[in-house]
């Protein structure tokens, strides 16, 4: 599809400009060079100034597009104000000459809107163009004989690139600041899980240092040389991190995904570096790895990408990933570009770092010393609570009932048997419930694990208080790990008498107040069932409802 529009547009422009005439085509061309050039030059500028806090998934791509369509509108009101009368040439030349002005200037507007429209948060195929792909072994790999027939995003890439360098040349060019555009727009799009991200808010991803060693080290684990390949063993080479710090900005949607996972993929990080002893040497490196470090984690741990399902997840806390990167000695590192954003490593700012610490080890390189953490005896179905103190928890992303698609409101979002998020009621079902229909859990990513707490009328009241609902000053319930990080409520389920569950499933919105929960509604029979997600692999130790507070011990599975 998108080859037959291309080529179409293409075809039409030439017609179009032949039939209008030579005279009139160039000054077409024109137009598009100019505007082009500077949607180019003001594109990053007014992304971050304007787009990137109301359409932070579609800023870069929109940034651009939008930015060149008005230009080439404005340029092409001035030509025709500035230039309002035609010279006219033999109808061959109109022709000939109209229709080649036609090509160049369809083959840069093609080339633009195919590199903005990949910038935007499309699936990897964009109408059936979808260069990269991942193999079995996690590399990025080009598919043959998926380029496009005209290849009009290389062609402007190229183009504009080279005009960035010497008639419109700046400070800050196309060529070195955004090499291969057109690749890095469709690396951006090659995700595996359609909620990832692929764009980042500014400020919730600092570079904190950068750092680089040669290959003959003996200090790197053996799973990053191996991770690294076969260069990583030959004189010549050295290995270059940067490690980088992510957060989380509340009620951002940019980085983080919908239900504050952070879903990271390899695509989307590539370093620029340039020839030591020839500046226009420009190359882009795909990393090899990344050392990651959460917030619940005791050490710095190395994920290698050599799998197709590489990826990195971490939850709204944040994380810390230092990307390893294997590059020829002589070559030196300029930018970072990590989801459509660009870092300058050049900076006298930038702190130098220690490769090594910053790619970790492996994760079964763990001293024998160190204790293993036993496995939770959590229950994962339907059924007996595991009762903790005072309170009754259990590790169940279960709704209290399974539902059908034609009894649940229209304010969730459903993928399969389970609710994504969303806000409304459910009514209990009166008979059997065909599998296609049946939901029947909340939608947990796959890090992280669910913790069900079950509060019945009176527990509830005796914790919170009858009149939570007035109570502005109540505390909410919070559970707390043995690291000290508290987690807040994502949902809950009041199970009624009268046959209705409300459900309320926002991990982007925590509940923070014990006001939030129907306590002060529940009637004596009813039931709320609270859900918290939690990493993978910590221990919860303090449950706090209101002004109480229990000492629990309910170890989460690492897997």
């Amino acid at each position: 599809m998108t080859n037959l529009l291309i080529v179409g547009f293409i075809l039409l422009m030439m017609y179009w400009w032949g039939a209008e005439g030579f005279f009139s085509g160039l000054l077409h061309l024109a137009a598009v060079v100019i505007a082009g050039s500077l949607a180019l030059a003001i594109w990053e500028p007014v992304v971050h100034a304007f787009l990137l806090a109301q359409f932070p998934n579609c800023a870069m791509g929109l940034g651009l597009g939008a930015s060149f369509l008005l230009l080439l509108f404005i340029v092409r009101l001035a030509f025709d104000y500035l230039v309002p009368n035609n010279i006219y040439f033999s109808e061959v030349a109109n022709w000939l000459g109209g229709g080649v002005c036609g090509l160049f200037s369809g083959l840069l507007t093609a080339g633009l809107c195919v590199i903005a429209l990949g910038l935007l948060p499309l699936p990897p195929a964009m109408g059936g163009y979808e260069p990269f792909v991942i193999d079995g072994n996690g590399q990025i790999v080009k598919r043959p004989g998926a380029d496009l027939w005209v290849a009009a995003d290389r062609v402007a890439t190229t183009f504009y690139g080279r005009l960035s360098v010497a008639a419109f040349s700046t400070d800050t060019p196309l060529k070195t600041y955004r090499p291969q555009l057109y690749d890095e727009a469709s690396l951006s799009r090659l995700r595996l899980d359609v909620m990832a991200s692929n764009s980042a808010a500014p400020g919730d991803v600092e570079v904190q240092s950068v750092g680089s060693t040669s290959v003959t080290t003996r200090e790197m684990d053996d799973a990053v040389v191996k991770a690294a390949g076969e260069n990583a063993r030959l004189a010549g080479y050295k290995f270059v991190t940067v490690d980088t710090k992510w957060t989380r900005t509340p009620g951002t949607r940019a980085t983080f995904d919908t239900d504050a996972t952070l879903r990271f993929y390899p695509a989307q990080v590539r370093l620029v570096t340039v020839g030591e002893t020839n500046a226009d040497d420009i190359q882009l490196h795909a990393p090899f790895g990344a050392g990651r470090y959460a917030v619940h984690m005791k050490r710095r741990e190395f994920v290698p990408f050599t799998s197709d399902r590489s990826a990195i997840y971490a939850d709204s806390r944040g994380i810390n990933m230092g990307f390893g990167f294997l590059i020829p000695e002589g070559r030196k590192p300029m930018f970072l570009l990590v989801r459509n954003l660009r870092f300058d490593l050049t900076d006298s700012s930038t702190v130098p770092g220690d490769p090594v610490a910053a790619l970790g080890t492996a994760p079964g390189a763990i001293a024998a010393s160190q204790p293993a953490t036993k496995p939770a005896e959590a229950v994962e179905h339907r059924g007996a609570i595991t009762p903790f103190t005072a309170v009754n928890l259990d590790l169940s992303p279960l709704l209290p009932l399974e539902y059908s698609l034609n009894n649940i409101g229209g304010g969730f979002e459903v993928s399969g048997t389970s609710i994504i998020q969303g806000r409304g009621e459910a009514q209990r079902p009166d008979g059997f419930i065909p599998p296609g229909v049946k939901v029947t859990q909340l939608s947990i990513p796959k890090q992280q694990a669910c913790i069900r707490l079950k509060l019945m009328r009176e527990k509830a009241q005796s914790l919170l208080g009858a009149a939570v609902a007035q109570a502005a000053s109540l505390g909410g319930i919070t559970l707390t790990d043995a690291d000290g990080y508290e987690y807040l409520p994502v949902g809950y389920a009041w199970s009624r008498e009268d046959g209705i569950t409300d459900i309320r499933y926002t991990p982007d919105e925590p509940i923070r107040s014990a006001r939030e929960l129907p306590v002060s509604r529940m009637g004596s029979k009813d039931m709320i069932l609270v859900y918290f997600t939690v990493p993978k692999g910590v221990r919860m130790t303090t449950l706090k409802i209101g002004a109480h507070t229990d000492n629990i011990d309910l170890p989460v599975p690492q897997k």
